[in-house]
């Protein structure tokens, strides 16, 4: 099964185990695998979930909810329950409708979040983390709308501007995009914006260079 899983996926179930054994479970159950969704990826964690529902809350109701067992050695291995299994084949199908050729993090959430009646999936609906919302953002990632490809369109931004290819630079922009430049003159629509850029980089911005850089890519939600 875990041949499609890649490395984070992979740590996500290895950290699982840990947590079982952590909590004496038998099983490797769903709250064990958030746990190790969260440990393993916190930036999904913290898009997904308000700051007052982070990794400590949710931790001391899991603590709350479950029979807490003697610890069991890591040496020990711990099964995975037939709960957890079924998410584990539903990420699989995830990454197969939106076409990822291997299994990673978001999808693991996604396999949770159809697992409707599993302690994980009722701490995450609890919290306002929806399977509709999540799969809206998902696909949105796999269309290309992620935090890499916004990288990649500021970079190819900036490489039409250093070129003074204005048509390149336009098609970046919609249909109904709205342009403010540096000294505050406004342009609404992409046509609008193409004259623009066209007047400024035959003129005072002809042959000017910038360079794209980024530290941090934040969504606001899941699809934005």
């Amino acid at each position: 099964m875990f041949e499609r899983y890649n490395e984070k996926a992979r740590r996500v179930i290895f950290f699982a185990r840990y947590e079982a054994s952590r909590y004496g479970s038998s099983y490797i159950e769903s709250e064990h695998l958030l746990l190790g969704l969260i440990r393993e990826d916190k930036a999904l964690a913290i898009r997904f979930l308000p700051p007052h529902s982070w990794a400590e809350s949710i931790r001391n109701e899991i603590e709350s909810r479950i029979t807490i067992g003697k610890r069991i050695p890591t040496s020990v291995e711990v099964p995975i329950s037939q709960e957890c299994k079924r998410i584990l084949s539903y990420a699989i199908e995830e990454a197969e409708r939106l076409g990822h050729k291997h299994v990673s993090t978001e999808h693991l959430l996604l396999a949770i979040l159809r697992e409707e009646k599993c302690l994980a999936a009722e701490i995450l609906q609890k919290r306002g983390v929806r399977l509709s919302t999540s799969h809206e953002w998902a696909t949105h990632c796999s269309l290309g709308l992620g935090a890499d490809a916004i990288r990649e369109v500021a970079a190819t931004m900036a490489e039409a501007w250093n070129r003074d290819d204005t048509k390149a630079l336009s098609v970046l922009f919609a249909e109904d995009a709205e342009f403010i430049d540096v000294h505050g003159s406004f342009w609404k629509g992409r046509k609008n914006i193409e004259k623009a850029l066209t007047t400024i980089h035959s003129s005072s911005y002809r042959g000017s260079k910038i360079k794209s850089t980024s530290t941090e890519i934040r969504f606001v939600r899941p699809d934005v």
